[in-house]
């Protein structure tokens, strides 16, 4: 604390001065409030960015094998890396079956999140969600999102003996990409990505800015 006796000026000193000290003093009292307050010149916002990752649907561009021979039966794993290592903390969509090549599905919107998981179901109570055993989830609410997105997507055709990987993508967005992509809340960003192997299959995702 500074004491102002001995820094404020002699009563000969002039006014101009005087008004001059006072500005002074009173912009270093109030710069750190300046600095909580001020918005992010990015966004508009005041608080970092948060974002939702979900998944929404998909296409068979392809199924695999011949048309013939019978239609696919597809599912997705997705893996928050911000939350947990790969390999552990994963969540699991239904099986869709009857799946033929031109067709889409939509993903139920309580199996749809990957980023910031809430659990409605956890059967299990382990964290590894599994909507074919009747698991739901959503995205958080009053806490949402992260400040960045790392997230790894796998795309499976379910078989009777050992089901067929059909592709993989590690998507990862730092949050100075999110912020130019998506500068305020509630914008939102929609992606396709393919995934191909003995099949081709498009799923489009989003990621919706939420604070």
């Amino acid at each position: 604390m500074h004491d102002l006796t001995t820094t404020l000026p002699s009563p000969g000193t002039s006014s101009r001065a005087q008004r001059m000290l006072l500005i002074t003093l009173a912009a270093a009292l109030l710069a750190p409030l300046l600095l909580v307050w001020a918005p992010d010149q990015a966004g508009g916002q005041s608080l970092p960015g948060r974002y939702e990752f979900r998944a929404l649907s998909f296409r068979a561009i392809d199924e695999t094998g011949a048309d013939w021979a019978g239609s696919d039966e597809i599912y997705l794993k997705t893996w928050d890396h911000t939350r947990n290592s790969y390999g552990s903390g994963h969540n699991r969509t239904s099986t869709y079956s009857g799946v033929d090549t031109g067709e889409s599905r939509t993903i139920k919107s309580t199996e749809q999140c990957i980023a910031a998981t809430q659990a409605i179901v956890d059967k299990n109570s382990n964290g590894n969600l599994n909507g074919s055993q009747g698991d739901t989830w959503t995205c958080k609410s009053g806490n949402p999102g992260i400040g960045t997105i790392d997230a790894t997507v796998k795309l499976y055709e379910q078989e009777t003996f050992g089901d067929q990987t059909l592709g993989t993508k590690h998507i990862k967005l730092s949050a100075p990409e999110l912020a130019q992509l998506m500068p305020n809340k509630g914008d939102f960003n929609v992606r396709t990505e393919r995934f191909t192997n003995n099949g081709t299959y498009d799923v489009v995702f989003v990621i919706q800015r939420t604070q």
